[in-house]
């Protein structure tokens, strides 16, 4: 990848002067072959130790990495195996050379995945609907996390992500995306984007080969047997219009599929936000907070809080909650009793914001959102003391507040999971077998 002089980026290919072949994908292959050997752990005990020793931090993380990952191991593999067929060099490898490879895929593997963590990470499906439309701006990697972080049930992890989120929108601002992420990530992350882009550049590929061979065995159709319409072209503009038409359907298909994933998996009303004060001291921050009550259901997690205010001007609050089959569904799928609220806590006070300056509205914060976390650790106290904290402040101080990463929330996207995995394992053990007469017939 390389941008140009006007900032837009583009990508050179590489391909031989003499066979025209895509040379991308055995580039990558040398990159990461050559990593391998450099990092790898063929050295005897006192060698080795001298030489972690001159490693810096991060080229000590990538070594442990090729006996920690198992898709690097599984790439380096793969590429090992390319290069012995490219050579032609087949059963005359020394299999003493894979020593550190056959490592990887030993016991060792899963007790080092489960010490970092890498191994409940990759069991983690990333979920777009939860990544409020992030999802393109990140990577594979971030959104597994993130998705990960947003359904474990903790507040503190869901305000993580929240402020995770709230930082990769920042960087998409500031025209960061995820394919320049990678220069400044570590050289381990930069040996899996290899690893990744290489898959894809043979996957490409092999789709063009196919395409090239099916149109070489398609039959050639005689020109002048063809019925030429005046001013026409003969399978132009039908094709094209079809072409749309089919991916205008496929479009909808898959819209109208999300709207009905939704509507069976609805997301609380109240969804994790995470917002940036700064203090100004004039006496204009247009700000306002307010006492209330959490009753400790999860439902609390569906319901609007409404900010009013009577005709003598004093506030209060009401909530309306939602109700539907799917968020029935969601609070049943971890309660004892169904139809039930969800309780999950007894009674507990909490603060609401109620009046929001100009900043707080561009970071997309509304009236009737709970403050659950003031600059990153959970807040217990009142409406008075919260604003007393932020008063206090120096000028031109930053202040961050985590709104709706609540308990209520945190279990309703917990449940939701669940409700989500309940009904894939549901849906798959209800697959139709094969009758006993069918199995003896196709046998």
């Amino acid at each position: 990848d390389g941008k140009a002089s006007d900032g837009n980026s583009f990508r050179v290919f590489l391909h031989c002067p003499g066979c025209r072949s895509n040379l991308g994908p055995s580039i990558r292959d040398t990159l990461l072959l050559r990593k391998a050997d450099k990092y790898s752990n063929r050295a005897a005990d006192d060698d080795m130790q001298e030489m972690d020793e001159r490693l810096s931090a991060s080229e000590l993380s990538l070594k442990y990495a090729f006996t920690k990952d198992e898709d690097v191991a599984c790439a380096i593999e793969e590429a090992r195996n390319r290069e012995d067929d490219f050579f032609g060099r087949g059963a005359e490898i020394n299999a003493e050379s894979f020593d550190g490879l056959d490592a990887v895929m030993g016991r060792s593997f899963m007790e080092l995945c489960e010490d970092d963590g890498t191994k409940q990470l990759k069991h983690v499906q990333a979920d777009p609907t939860l990544l409020c439309g992030l999802d393109a701006f990140m990577t594979v990697q971030e959104q597994k996390f993130i998705t990960a972080q947003l359904i474990s049930g903790d507040t503190s992890k869901l305000a993580s992500a929240t402020e995770m989120m709230h930082h990769i929108s920042t960087l998409y601002r500031q025209g960061i995306k995820p394919s320049s992420k990678r220069r400044r990530n570590s050289i381990l992350d930069s040996i899996k984007e290899i690893i990744r882009e290489g898959n894809e550049a043979r996957m490409l590929e092999a789709e063009k080969e196919a395409l090239r061979a099916l149109n070489d065995e398609k039959p050639q159709k005689d020109k002048s047997s063809r019925n030429v319409k005046f001013g026409y072209l003969p399978g132009s503009r039908s094709n094209r219009s079809k072409q749309v038409d089919m991916e205008m359907k496929i479009e909808y298909m898959e819209l109208k599929k999300q709207m009905m994933y939704m509507k069976l998996h609805p997301l609380p009303l109240r969804m994790p936000k995470y917002a940036e004060v700064v203090v100004s001291k004039d006496g204009s921050m247009g700000l306002a907070f307010w006492d209330d009550t959490w009753d400790g259901t999860v439902l609390d997690a569906f319901s609007k809080i409404e900010v009013n205010q009577s005709f003598l001007g004093q506030t209060y609050l009401t909530k309306q909650h939602a109700d539907s089959k799917g968020i029935r569904d969601v609070l049943d799928v971890g309660s004892p009793r169904p139809n039930g609220k969800g309780y999950i806590d007894t009674e507990k006070p909490r603060v609401v914001i109620v009046s929001i300056n100009g900043s707080l509205g561009q970071q997309g914060i509304v009236k009737g959102d709970v403050v659950s976390h003031f600059n990153g650790e959970p807040y217990l106290g009142t409406a008075r003391e919260l604003m007393k904290l932020i008063e206090n402040g120096y000028k031109g101080e930053v202040m961050t507040i985590a709104f709706n990463a609540d308990s209520a929330v945190a279990e309703a996207l917990k449940r939701r999971s669940m409700l989500t995995r309940k009904k894939k394992e549901s849906s798959l053990s209800r697959r139709p077998r094969p009758s006993l007469a069918r199995r003896i017939h196709t046998t």
